[in-house]
């Protein structure tokens, strides 16, 4: 936690340096702040739906954009874009580009913390599914468990369900299966990577940054940016 507070100490330092020497620095300054806020704001409503066992698409959603969309693509495009001085109209589209990309990557990893092999993505399959993390593929799951009556499903993927059982995973993930949560989520990233490949193209950027942000985007969805731009 010291190591954490003391590089955090440090980044706003840097960033302080940069705004001060930069014509544009209080704009680069405020992207910042945004950034930091919404990033404890996301850990912290991450930790308290884990707490009271929430199982809200809303919140899930929120947590989502806030810890991963806007943290890790929407706010460094501005953040680079804000140093370049760039206008009103292209810096919304990066940022809506960004959190189309960002949620898109958070989805897919979502997917993969539950059905990925470990042996390719380097972290569990299952910890997520043990305990019950709250992620939009488990709030999409239990949504339509209720909807179509799926008790079965909805009990296995209630947050206080026991989760001692050895086959308690296994049920989780055939549940995430049969209420077709996992097809929704795939469709879902499919379409946040056509949207965030749309948004971009309308900052007029040239056809070879079009094409570097279209790759960003396959790597980080896992959907082929030629597949993704039919589907607009």
């Amino acid at each position: 936690m010291l190591a954490g507070d003391l590089a955090l100490a440090w980044a706003d330092d840097l960033l302080t340096e940069t705004a001060l020497a930069a014509p544009h620095g209080s704009r680069l300054h405020d992207e910042w702040r945004a950034m930091r806020t919404e990033m404890v704001a996301g850990q912290y409503r991450d930790l308290r739906a884990q707490a009271s066992g929430s199982t809200g698409a809303d919140e899930a959603l929120t947590i989502a954009v806030l810890k991963s969309a806007r943290y890790t693509v929407a706010r460094p495009l501005a953040l680079g874009a804000s140093l370049a001085g760039a206008d009103a109209r292209t810096l919304g589209a990066l940022r809506a580009a960004g959190r189309c990309a960002g949620l898109a990557f958070q989805l897919r990893d979502d997917l993969l913390g539950a059905f990925g092999d470990p042996a390719l993505t380097g972290k569990p399959a299952d910890e997520d599914l043990r305990s019950r993390k709250l992620t939009p593929l488990l709030a999409v799951a239990v949504r339509l468990a209720e909807a179509t009556g799926d008790q079965d499903a909805a009990t296995v993927l209630a947050p206080d369900a026991d989760a001692r059982p050895g086959h308690t995973v296994e049920r989780m993930r055939a549940a995430l299966e049969r209420t077709g949560a996992r097809a929704e989520v795939e469709a879902r990233i499919t379409d946040l990577a056509a949207a965030g490949l749309r948004y971009f193209g309308a900052t007029g950027a040239a056809p070879g940054v079009r094409r570097e942000f279209a790759a960003l985007v396959e790597r980080a969805s896992g959907i082929a940016p030629h597949h993704a731009e039919e589907l607009v």
